[in-house]
């Protein structure tokens, strides 16, 4: 699936994400904000953590719906 995060968007982790260096980067069951363009704010607060183009992105994540109201 061909994808772009934005800037506000929510995504519900499904499974536990790990790094290269077996870190967990981001938790099963929390939801993670995308606050720039491109990356996901990370366990550790990383708001430069970029995700975008990652292959297995929708294995481990679930975009939610916006809250805003048009």
């Amino acid at each position: 699936m061909e994808y772009k995060i934005n800037k506000g968007d929510r995504f519900l982790c499904l499974e536990n994400y790990v790094m290269d260096d077996d870190r967990v980067a981001y938790t099963k069951g929390l939801v993670y904000l995308s606050e720039l363009d491109n990356r996901i704010t990370d366990d550790e607060f990383d708001v430069m953590h970029e995700m975008n183009g990652q292959d297995d992105f929708f294995e481990y994540f679930k975009l939610l719906p916006s809250d805003s109201v048009s």
